[in-house]
């Protein structure tokens, strides 16, 4: 049976009143403040819209957690540090677009990497300002961490439970015809200062229980930690059976490197939740797991990380496999600090120093990744060029696409070097595809290829009469190919459009209309119009 540790730190058990009233109020500013930048959105540029709202929705949240538990100073300053990461993170993230969407945009991607991030600092700082030194007693680390991860998770579900409680009411008040609370409730004014203000008064209602906290927190780490004998045997159980069935299979699935550190991960959290704060020692078959566990979480790594290699090798950085590399960095950090406490005689005990160095890598790869130095765009668009000119990737193999679409302003800069070299006959011809990929908006207007022959656009002339411009059907066949299908074929009109003698040609489906001109390259598109509502018959018009 697992022993519960508890924290050899005195905690307070009670605040100051005006703490929690404190709370509140921050509560509140800040969906009154989340309310005015999202409303106000056009008065920002997109790049500030971001780190504002990134800002507004995350640092309040640590002032709250922080009130009562920080040194005034180090709160100020904690708060500062993470309002300068938080918003500096975001800017980057938009600005690097240069306005245009694409999917490396990565804003989803922040409205992760973020929290993780301050979630992690925040508990590094705090557990330091309460012991008055760089590095606090691993214990500390432990109760603060995890305590404040179930109080979240039970802020957010009262969070939940209370707009339940407010939809039922509402609904009841409708039934009888009074429907001012329903309105009410669907007003973003209400809806953002009541939810940031009863998340507040769920933060500190948890803090004033934090003993049924606690006692949560060790009922999860329980029955988390008598998950992991099943893991480690699955673990070992797949080492034993990969000599009889070799390599390869794990090859084929494309995505070996994401199972496998998804299960070194795995390990992670269930040997922490049968370690804990280190104080009690587990029973024997706990320990014993957890050393499997440890030693296991070696040869995950490397296989992942030779499957990384292999990858790399044959096609270049993308953007996916930098993020594994640095999955894969953490990993070898946690993996080299477990293995080394699976054979301590002080059970464990490295893994305290690694969690802690871990905890510090987490925050410099984040930092390093979501900025300039180690933007995974830059990276991969440096690498992929690199690769093109050494011959390694032939012309017809350069993935345009993905310089156009996801290298953000990195990828485009590249394509736009390649446009301009026009000195042999390769050159031109890759310069004309260039032109025809830097003038689509969407990855969808460029047509797919299929056993190296171009899949042919469904077109429909109007008049039917009329003849299509070869040209322009090989234009049509690179960008509009996965738009105008068989079963919806593109309308095509040629119209003089600007008095200036030359046609242009109006290309259309139910939902989109786009408009190409010709000129010194060949076609480009010049504009487009989606339809809303009940879209016009093209062919007609």
């Amino acid at each position: 049976m697992t022993t519960t540790a508890t924290s050899t730190t005195p905690e307070k058990e009670t605040l100051a009143p005006w703490v929690g009233w404190a709370r509140l109020a921050i509560g509140l500013a800040q969906g009154f403040a989340l309310y005015l930048v999202t409303y106000h959105q056009g008065a920002f540029g997109e790049a500030l819209q971001a780190a504002l709202l990134t800002a507004v929705v995350f640092v309040p949240v640590l002032v709250i957690g922080g009130l009562g538990a920080f040194r005034w100073t180090t709160l100020g300053l904690w708060s500062l540090v993470a309002t300068l990461m938080a918003a500096g993170l975001s800017w980057y993230e938009v600005s690097r677009l240069d306005g245009e969407q694409g999917s490396l945009g990565r804003p989803q991607a922040i409205f992760f990497v973020v929290p993780v991030l301050l979630f992690v600092g925040h508990h590094l700082v705090q557990a330091a300002d309460e012991a008055r030194r760089w590095f606090a007693p691993y214990e500390r680390y432990f109760d603060l961490g995890w305590r404040h991860g179930a109080q979240l998770l039970l802020a957010i579900l009262f969070t939940g439970a209370f707009w339940a409680v407010l939809v039922l009411g509402s609904a009841l008040f409708n039934l009888i015809g009074i429907t001012f609370l329903m309105k009410l409730i669907q007003n973003t004014w209400f809806a953002m200062p009541a939810t940031c203000g009863v998340f507040a008064a769920a933060i500190h209602l948890t803090d004033l229980r934090s003993g049924l906290v606690r006692g949560a927190r060790a009922l999860g780490l329980v029955l988390l930690s008598w998950l992991l004998p099943a893991m480690a045997g699955l673990a070992a159980a797949f080492f034993v059976a990969l000599p009889f069935t070799g390599l390869e299979p794990l090859w084929a699935t494309r995505a070996a490197t994401t199972i496998l550190l998804s299960a070194a991960g795995v390990l992670v959290v269930l040997v922490n939740a049968a370690y804990q704060d280190g104080v009690h020692t587990p029973g024997a078959i706990l320990r014993w797991s957890a050393r499997v566990a440890s030693v296991l979480m070696t040869p995950l790594a490397a296989l992942a990380a030779y499957a990384l290699y292999l990858r790399i090798a044959q096609y270049g950085l993308t953007p996916d496999r930098i993020y594994a590399l640095a999955v894969l960095t953490i990993g070898i950090c946690y993996a080299i600090s477990y293995a080394i406490g699976a054979f301590s005689p002080r059970w464990m005990k490295p893994l305290e120093a690694g969690n802690i160095a871990s905890a510090i890598a987490v925050i410099l790869v984040s930092l390093a990744l979501f900025s300039p130095i180690a933007d995974p765009a830059r990276l991969s668009v440096s690498d992929q060029m690199r690769r093109f000119r050494a011959g390694i990737t032939p012309v017809d193999q350069l993935d345009l696409s993905f310089l156009r679409f996801e290298g953000a302003s990195y990828g485009r800069a590249a394509l736009q070097s390649l446009a301009q070299d026009r000195s042999t006959d390769e050159a031109r011809t890759l310069s004309d595809r260039v032109a025809t990929v830097l003038a689509a908006h969407s990855p969808y207007e460029l047509g797919p290829q299929m056993n190296g022959q171009p899949v042919q656009a469904a077109l429909i002339m109007r008049p039917e009469t009329a003849t299509l411009p070869e040209d322009l059907t090989a234009f049509l066949n690179q960008v509009a190919v996965s738009m105008c299908v068989e079963e919806r074929p593109c309308s095509v009109l040629l119209r003089d459009l600007n008095g200036d003698g030359v046609d242009e040609a109006l290309v259309g489906t139910a939902s989109v209309l786009w408009v190409y001109a010709r000129n010194a390259n060949g076609w480009v598109q010049i504009g487009s119009v989606n339809f809303r509502g009940a879209p016009p018959h093209v062919e007609e018009a």
